[in-house]
């Protein structure tokens, strides 16, 4: 029993001051700090593609799948893949507490020689009563959806604070969203 209370206590008088270290950065975000301290993450979420639905087809799903795939080959064409991706961005007052989101969702077509933005949409959502959304639109074009936002702060009817942003989701040939 000591020994295993010593092991214990060893590994969490080791792991404890190395843990932040070992935590991997999001490489899919980037922050943006107002003078205030407030600051904005901006950031991605895959949801899905064709290749995560073809692994929950059923037995006779894969089989019309395959027999797509062969037909296309055979006869030259490239397969549309469809991929669906969404990127947000979130605003923090400079005590870390979200004050609201807004959320891109792109739909994509691809097929190894081009892309196109199928869809795009746009939701927000408000966490602090001193913040009202002015104008939240998203459209496509080419390759890309764009969302664009205009959210205001307002203290006792007077308005203090305006961020207005656009930012976009974009689909390489292969599928790769950036």
């Amino acid at each position: 029993m000591k020994r295993f209370l010593a092991l214990v206590l060893s590994f969490v008088i080791f792991a404890v001051p190395i843990a932040p270290f070992v935590q991997a950065a999001d490489e899919n975000t980037q922050t943006e700090y107002f003078e205030d301290g407030s600051y904005m993450v901006i950031g991605s979420v895959e949801i899905n593609d064709e290749e995560d639905a073809e692994d929950s087809l059923n037995f006779i799903g894969r089989i019309i799948e395959a027999i797509k795939k062969l037909i296309n080959m055979l006869f030259g064409r490239s397969e549309n893949k469809t991929k669906q991706d969404r990127k947000y961005v979130k605003y923090y007052d400079k005590n870390g507490t979200l004050l609201w989101e807004v959320y891109l969702e792109g739909t994509f077509s691809y097929n190894g020689e081009a892309a196109r933005c199928t869809d795009a949409s746009v939701s927000y959502y408000i966490y602090d009563g001193d913040w009202k959304m002015l104008s939240c639109e998203g459209t496509k074009s080419g390759k890309t959806a764009t969302a664009s936002f205009k959210v205001r702060q307002y203290k006792l009817g007077v308005a203090l604070k305006t961020v207005e942003k656009s930012f976009t989701l974009s689909c390489d040939k292969n599928g790769k969203t950036y």
